[in-house]
C-alpha cells in the first residue's frame, strides 16, 4: 500500500499541475490586449477620490451624475454621509413615463 502511494501520488500531482498549467495558460491566451487607447480612467477616478476622502475626511459627499456605480456605497463604507443624484429619465424613461402619465422627456 505505501508503494502504491509511493507511485501513484506523485503521478497524480504532476498530472494535476499540468492541468492546471493548461487551464491558466488558455485563459492568459484569451484574454484581449488591451491598447492605450481601449484603457479606461475610472480606476484613476476612484483613487483621486478615495485619496482625497483619506487626506480631507469630509462628513457629507454629494455624488453629482452616479449612474450605476458603487461609489457611493463605498463612500458610505469610509463613514461619508452620501447624498447621490442622476438623472433617472436616461435609466428608466419607459418607467417614468408610466409613473408620470407624461412624455418619457423631462423638462
Amino acid at each position: 500500500m505505501k508503494l502504491l502511494r509511493r507511485i501513484i501520488s506523485p503521478v497524480i500531482h504532476r498530472f494535476g499541475r499540468f492541468y492546471d498549467r493548461l487551464v491558466l495558460y488558455s485563459e492568459y491566451k484569451s484574454q484581449e490586449v488591451l491598447e492605450p487607447r481601449n484603457i479606461k480612467e475610472r480606476p484613476m477616478e476612484y483613487a483621486f477620490v478615495m485619496n482625497a476622502v483619506r487626506d480631507f475626511t469630509p462628513q457629507n459627499v454629494l455624488d453629482v451624475g452616479t449612474g450605476m456605480a458603487a461609489l457611493p456605497a463605498d463612500l458610505r463604507t469610509c463613514g461619508c454621509t452620501v447624498t447621490a443624484s442622476d438623472n433617472i429619465v436616461d435609466f428608466l424613461p419607459r418607467g417614468w413615463s408610466i409613473a408620470t402619465g407624461t412624455s418619457s422627456t423631462m423638462t
